[in-house]
C-alpha cells in the first residue's frame, strides 16, 4: 500500500487493479457536484485520458453519498475502468474507488460490489 496525501492506495502486484480510500474529501455540499469537479479537474490535469463517463447518480439509501463510474485510457494504451463512492458521515467524507483493465471489469464485479456495499453513510 501507499499513502499519498489524504489517499490510502493499495495496487494489485500482478494486474491492473488499485483500490483507494481518500479520507481527506470535505463533507459540505452535493456529492454529486464534488463528483463533477472532481472529474473536471481530473481531465484537465491529464489525468484522464478519453475519459468517458458511465453513470454519476446520487445514492439516495445513503446520507449524503453518490456512486461515479467512467472510463479511462492509460499510458498504455489500456483501457481502465472506476467505480468511486463518495459519502459523508459524521462531518467527514471519504471517496473509495476500484480501478481495474475494462477487460477485467465483470470478472472483478463481485468484488467491487462487495467492497463498495461496506461503506455505508447511514449507520445500517
Amino acid at each position: 500500500y501507499q499513502k499519498v496525501g489524504t489517499t490510502y492506495c493499495f495496487r494489485d502486484p500482478d494486474g491492473g487493479r488499485v483500490m483507494t480510500l481518500d479520507v481527506g474529501r470535505k463533507a459540505s455540499g452535493d456529492p454529486v457536484q464534488a463528483c463533477k469537479k472532481e472529474a473536471a479537474r481530473l481531465v484537465s490535469a491529464g489525468a484522464l485520458p478519453d475519459y468517458h463517463l458511465i453513470s454519476l447518480e446520487a445514492r439516495p439509501l445513503l446520507n449524503k453519498a453518490a456512486d461515479w463510474e467512467y472510463q479511462f485510457t492509460a499510458a498504455d494504451g489500456t483501457l481502465m475502468h472506476v467505480q468511486t463512492r463518495w459519502f459523508a458521515t459524521n462531518g467527514k467524507a471519504y471517496a473509495i474507488s476500484w480501478q481495474t483493465r475494462d477487460v477485467d471489469w465483470s470478472g472483478d464485479f463481485a468484488k467491487i460490489s462487495m467492497v463498495l456495499s461496506t461503506f455505508y453513510a447511514d449507520g445500517k
